[in-house]
């Protein structure tokens, strides 16, 4: 024995409805997904420049900071005037 389908209106206009709003609810959910993506990868980018290396190093700074690095000799045994 087989079910009898019996159309009414209720079922009839939430169909036609869901119909309707299908293709806005589909923009809706692909427009969330692509901020989330955005918010995520902002966030890594953020976190990169302060957790990784600079992304580019020119050889000028590079002298600068060794340079930087080295100070001059004041050790004690140089200030001793010889006798």
């Amino acid at each position: 024995m087989r079910f009898k389908r019996i159309r009414w209106a209720a079922m009839e206009f939430l169909l036609k409805s869901q119909k309707r709003n299908r293709r806005r609810l589909i923009i809706e959910q692909l427009i969330l997904l692509m901020l989330r993506c955005l918010l995520v990868m902002l966030a890594g980018l953020l976190l990169a420049r302060y957790i990784g290396p600079p992304f580019q190093k020119t050889p000028r700074t590079r002298s600068r900071s060794r340079s930087k690095n080295l100070a001059p000799c004041t050790s004690f045994w140089l200030t001793i005037p010889s006798a």
